[in-house]
């Protein structure tokens, strides 16, 4: 089945980069939008101009899905946020999962998700890390707080993609932009996107498996700041972090810790 399930993801591709583009710049708009600010007329000028751009790329999206056999009611991010994040998730993690082509010398040659498409849409899924959250917000009309939809999404949809697409790309020269760009953001100011982000990085080294302790020397500075973090939980996740990439690599990390 995966033969036939995961090319298919090659005639809709473009579609997803797209949806994923517009979920940042609507999780970027509702960040701004919190502040109240007096807007500059250079200002004012470019916020028209991304408006007028959304709107094509919007009109686009429905063109082509006409044509390509896409079915009415496009999911437009700011009414529809959390079921088009979570929808693109799971079909990305599900793909990831399938992408099953035998491995090359040198890592895996021949899978659907080539360097070009992974590098096409790493910012975009490893931005949600972050842009998640006011997403959400900002499209939530539940009387569930904005933590508790953040934590579920990022817990089951997010991180399982995260990890799943860094496993299929299975290479070291692609897992390096990854995997700083996932430690970047255990650096945020909202400790609820650096507990996600670390726990992408457990989950990566989890499914990847021992090659990817290829990434562990970038690790060590970023994982010695969460062992400070002013928050509990970001602490007891960081030392079951590293419990586990000590079992995995059978070294202690503790003196490169200290």
């Amino acid at each position: 089945m995966s033969g036939i399930f995961v090319p298919y993801f090659g005639y809709i591709w473009g579609d997803i980069q797209a949806d994923l583009a517009l979920l940042s710049s609507s999780s970027s708009s509702s960040s701004s939008s919190t502040t109240t600010t007096t807007p500059s007329p250079s200002s004012s000028s470019s916020n028209s101009k991304k408006q007028k751009m959304k709107k094509k790329e919007r009109k686009r999206l429905r063109d082509g899905g006409e044509e390509g056999g896409r079915q009415g009611g496009l999911l437009l991010p700011e009414e529809e946020g959390s079921a088009l994040v979570s929808l693109l998730l799971t079909s990305l993690t599900k793909c990831f999962q399938y992408d099953d082509e035998e491995e090359g010398e040198g890592g895996r040659e021949g899978g659907f998700l080539s360097q070009s498409r992974f590098e096409g849409i790493l910012p975009y899924v490893v931005g949600l890390i972050s842009d998640l959250k006011p997403l959400l917000s900002s499209s939530s009309s539940s009387s569930s707080p904005p933590s508790s939809s953040y934590f579920s999404v990022a817990r089951g949809k997010l991180i399982p993609c995260l990890a799943h697409m860094a496993l299929a790309v299975g290479k070291d020269v692609l897992w390096k932009p990854y995997h700083h760009q996932v430690l970047m953001k255990t650096r945020d100011k909202d400790w609820e996107v650096r507990f996600v982000a670390l726990q992408a990085v457990k989950e990566t080294f989890m499914c990847v498996g021992e090659e990817y302790l290829a990434m562990l020397p970038e690790s060590i500075a970023y994982l010695s700041e969460l062992m400070e973090d002013e928050r509990e939980e970001v602490v007891v996740l960081c030392k079951e972090t590293i419990g586990y990439i000590e079992d995995l690599s059978g070294e202690s990390l503790e003196s490169y810790l200290a």
